[in-house]
């Protein structure tokens, strides 16, 4: 009788592992979509683009701002760092990572979200989002950078 017990506990054991990893598996490419979707409706009417390899030290009214701040992405489009409001809310143990790289001779912009769990990445969603309203000389790049400061049109 012990032994069919320790069999059975082994077994729903190792059903809850899969379960859990199966969970967090759909949850973390779900918050990764969510962010993409909330970048690319930002930006793509964007009039005018930075991309800095930092996160903002102040904020220039008028401007809007897109980072990660403590694992989290932040939009600001306030006249204070603490207007910044998260993007997503991610899961305890999970972080993110904004990689945004402007595509040579294109009105695009390559941006690539990380997630992590536990320091450790997880998942990789990379797209390329046009930019409509931007003309040739309207961004402002210098590599990849992990923030972006942008204005729309009004």
């Amino acid at each position: 009788m012990s032994i069919l017990g320790i069999a059975i506990l082994q077994m729903f054991n190792s059903t809850y592992k899969t379960s859990t990893s199966i969970n967090d598996s759909a949850e973390y490419q779900a918050d990764a979509q969510n962010i993409m979707l909330n970048i690319q409706n930002e930006l793509k009417y964007a009039n005018s683009i930075t991309i800095d390899s930092n996160a903002p030290t102040n904020i220039v009214s008028g401007t809007k701002y897109l980072y990660v701040s403590g694992g989290i992405p932040e939009k600001n489009q306030g006249a204070l760092m603490s207007d910044a409001v998260p993007i997503v809310s991610l899961k305890t143990g999970f972080t993110s990572a904004l990689t945004f790289k402007k595509i040579i001779n294109s009105k695009s912009i390559e941006i690539i979200v990380d997630i992590f769990k536990n320091g450790t990445k997880v998942y990789t969603l990379d797209t390329n989002v046009y930019l409509v309203n931007m003309t040739s000389n309207s961004a402002s790049v210098s590599g990849q950078g992990s923030s972006i400061k942008y204005t729309l049109q009004t």
